[in-house]
């Protein structure tokens, strides 16, 4: 797992950058962000948590060291 990424005050470079370091090891890892939490959802209901899923899709799911997100 990540380190816990906190899209309003991390730069999105040090979770890339981990990632890519991932990569070069050949390991995947789970990427600990908030917006995909469940208790996010509880509290800003179901538009807002796909919304701020779909972003961190956006911003980490194609790297190739994400194994999946917590």
């Amino acid at each position: 797992m990540t380190f816990e990424y906190r899209a309003e005050c991390d730069n999105p470079a040090d979770m890339i950058e981990l990632l890519d370091e991932c990569q070069k090891k050949n390991i995947q890892a789970i990427v600990c962000d908030k917006r995909t939490r469940y208790s996010r959802y509880m509290e800003v209901g179901e538009e807002a948590f796909r919304a701020g899923v779909k972003q961190v899709v956006k911003e980490f799911g194609a790297h190739p060291a994400v194994f999946g997100f917590h």
